[in-house]
């Protein structure tokens, strides 16, 4: 036993790390709901789609702007939804989100492990980038925000990637699928993994490549020139988002292509380095070191800092997600790199420098409890509709009932088919302000 402890010491700490992290974001994440801290925005439009699914209505939700029902594909194309719906039958609810959105993302933390010992040949540093991961600013403010399908698309890059290293192609092909169902876009980051692909001189199979170069253009023009105004009957609504440089998808990449100059202020901006020093820091910036594997979700970056949405550009917001499992890759590649030419550097200097930046990081920025912007309010300040909304519940739980509540009520209410969200500027402790028979 005690040889067994010695050899696997490692991987049981990384045990332990994970279920903390899926036990204590699942528990904040329903308690957070449950004292009225979600939102209809986006987590009750997510269960109402994964709901009528599990209803035998695929993907439907009521349109946020109006009374119609239309599919989910409307709004975003993120299918993998639909795949989540048989956990509904362990509970009927957005809690069963908040719970697969947190294992999910713990599970991370397994593939990064083994990515990482397997490159750097450390279990110590592996462990350590693990942990850095679990405690990363971004990624536990994303799985905060309620529910969003593109938080998965971490772990399933992360998966991809690993199953791509060990030349292991099918299995990573199905993770390029998870990745790609978790939004319409993921599929310009994934084409830029296919050109680091091409150029990576370990790997040998370029068709694998042409795979995944070929599946992700052909997912993102369906999603966006097919699917989405299909379902929508118009352009996705995110366009407006893009005025300055088109007001069509086609127009907006010849917008960003002729207009050079325009393109470079947006990035060159204060804000952009503030967002990237958040993202680096808590791995000591080790990324740099690999700019081939960092700069691959920089589609996702031009669609950040090109909007004229400023929630895209903040970092707490699940609009990062899809840089974290690259940030983390690169630094494991970057950790080699150093590793192979800084021979001053050990893999354990390297594991204690980015232990400090990750608790730095995690304290300064983090949510935390005993941190400096910790997020406590669900445990101390419970807003105080609270001792109404059982009630409530029970007297409109037919699922008959056309319900109609604000943002902070939204999402407790649309376990049913249809659901109206009334206005914001009325205040939240009106409870209900419709009720009709179907």
């Amino acid at each position: 036993m005690k040889n067994f402890l010695k050899k696997y010491v490692a991987e049981i700490v990384l045990g332990i790390l994970v279920v903390s992290y899926a036990a204590y974001f699942s528990y904040f994440t329903i308690l957070r709901h449950q004292t009225l801290y979600s939102g209809y925005f986006d987590l009750g439009i997510m269960n109402q789609a994964v709901f009528n699914t599990f209803r035998g209505n695929f993907l439907e939700i009521t349109n946020p702007e109006g009374l119609e029902n239309f599919k989910r594909m409307a709004i975003h194309n993120d299918l993998i939804l639909a795949l989540i719906t048989p956990f509904y039958y362990i509970h009927l609810g957005p809690e069963t989100l908040l719970v697969v959105q947190s294992v999910i993302i713990a599970l991370g933390a397994i593939l990064l492990y083994l990515l990482a010992k397997s490159k750097l040949k450390s279990k110590i540093l592996a462990l350590t980038f693990s942990f850095s991961y679990l405690m990363f600013m971004p990624l536990q403010r994303s799985n905060i925000f309620d529910f969003h399908s593109v938080t998965l698309a971490v772990t399933f890059l992360l998966t991809m990637f690993y199953f791509a290293d060990k030349k292991k192609y099918l299995s990573a092909f199905v993770f390029l699928l998870l990745s790609l169902m978790t939004k319409e876009q993921v599929g310009l980051t994934t084409s830029f993994y296919a050109v680091y692909l091409f150029l990576d001189k370990q790997q040998k199979s370029k068709k694998f490549a042409w795979i995944v170069l070929l599946t992700s253009i052909s997912w993102f023009v369906l999603s966006i020139w097919v699917v989405m105004p299909y379902f929508r009957q118009g352009q996705h609504f995110a366009l407006s988002y893009y005025g300055d440089f088109g007001n069509k998808p086609e127009k907006v990449f010849l917008g960003i292509f002729t207009q050079p100059q325009k393109f470079a202020s947006y990035f060159l901006q204060p804000s952009s380095f503030i967002y990237l020093f958040y993202l680096l820091f808590p791995v000591a910036f080790l990324p740099v070191f690999c700019l081939s594997i960092l700069l691959i979700p920089l589609p996702e970056f031009a669609i950040n800092f090109l909007s004229n949405n400023a929630n895209m550009q903040n970092i707490a917001l699940h609009y990062s997600a899809i840089f974290i499992p690259f940030v983390f890759i690169a630094a494991v590649f970057g950790a080699k790199k150093i590793l192979i030419h800084l021979h001053f550097l050990s893999a354990k200097k390297i594991a204690l420098i980015v232990f400090i930046t990750s608790l730095l990081s995690a304290y300064l920025f983090g949510p935390l409890p005993l941190a400096r912007n910790q997020d406590i309010y669900p445990f101390l300040w419970p807003r105080s509709e609270v001792k109404h909304l059982a009630y409530w519940k029970d007297q409109f739980k037919n699922e008959n009932l056309i319900i109609s509540a604000s943002d902070s009520l939204g999402a407790h209410f649309t376990n049913r088919r249809y659901f109206i969200f009334f206005p914001n500027i009325i205040s939240r402790q009106i409870m209900l302000y419709c009720v009709l028979m179907i």
